[in-house]
């Protein structure tokens, strides 16, 4: 454990002063000064904690003793010792107006908005803006963090409901998650590949929105021509976000947030889902033997 965390703060160590710098690590190389600074680059450059640092905590926290853990049951009905219930659909609500919400306000702060080219999608730049990116940052990561916890409950809760593994949800939602978290590269100043993860997030979320709607209970023609209006709604503004300059670009971004907030009223809040924590004791804890006490 100790080496894990001597190698994290030498990487941490290393990422600050290229921040500080702002440049590639050759040219920080040649712009420290510092005696300090200089031995805590050369530490963290010699050692490569960059490549093994994070890992060994990281790898650490998951490796749990075999006489510890905890047993997650969810269920689509209340008991009498479940330990309350949550809907999936309102957390997935919740991101996405989180994401809409930081890349509106960022454009009030980001002085050179209407002359940033280093995006496709002209308000992502807003990411890259400094000081907002420093305080924005936490925020999207948290967002990206509510959007896999409810895109991920969503397949539970389907699965529940249908009494079987569905392939669709399962794979559009592994998709969904990746691009989502792809998207905390914006934040980097020099990328210009974020675009693959934007595209990829569109592509796997209009069938997703189809899926949800489609697969949700009672769905009527009135919930069909809906997601449907909606999909191509969707299409149509990311295409004029696309093609358009200059203000008719702007209004185009600004109408895709207002789409992705819309997304709540169109996904139904399929009921609650109930979820069970229990700790498992030492003799359930031992998980090679745990199946043989079963029917």
């Amino acid at each position: 454990m100790a080496v894990g965390w001597f190698g994290i703060v030498l990487h941490i160590l290393g990422i600050v002063l290229i921040l500080v710098f702002q440049e590639s690590q050759l040219d920080t190389l040649q712009l420290i000064k510092s005696p300090m600074q200089q031995f805590a680059w050369y530490v963290s450059l010699g050692s490569k904690a960059n490549l093994w640092g994070w890992a060994v905590i990281l790898f650490y926290r998951f490796m749990l003793p075999s006489e510890d853990g905890v047993s997650l049951t969810f269920q689509l009905s209340a008991s009498t010792n479940d330990d309350g219930g949550f809907k999936p659909a309102a957390i997935l609500n919740r991101s996405l107006f989180l994401f809409a919400g930081i890349l509106a306000m960022g454009s009030v702060f980001h002085t050179s908005l209407h002359t940033d080219e280093s995006t496709l999608f002209p308000l992502a730049a807003v990411m890259r803006s400094k000081p907002f990116a420093y305080v924005a940052a936490p925020f999207w990561l948290a967002s990206i963090v509510l959007f896999c916890f409810g895109v991920g409950f969503a397949v539970v809760q389907q699965r529940l409901s249908a009494g079987v593994w569905q392939v669709l949800p399962s794979v559009l939602a592994v998709i969904l998650m990746l691009s989502a978290c792809g998207s905390m590269l914006l934040i980097l100043e020099n990328e210009r590949f974020t675009w693959i993860f934007a595209l990829t997030f569109l592509l796997s979320f209009l069938p997703w929105v189809y899926m949800v709607r489609h697969t949700a209970q009672n769905v009527d023609r009135t919930g069909s021509v809906g997601s449907i209006t909606y999909i191509v709604t969707g299409l149509i503004i990311c295409g004029c976000a696309y093609f358009f300059e200059g203000d008719k670009q702007w209004v185009s971004c600004y109408l895709l947030l207002v789409w992705l907030c819309l997304y709540a009223l169109l996904a139904p809040l399929a009921g609650d889902m109930f979820v069970t924590v229990k700790k498992l004791d030492k003799r359930q804890g031992q998980y090679d033997t745990l199946g043989a006490s079963l029917p």
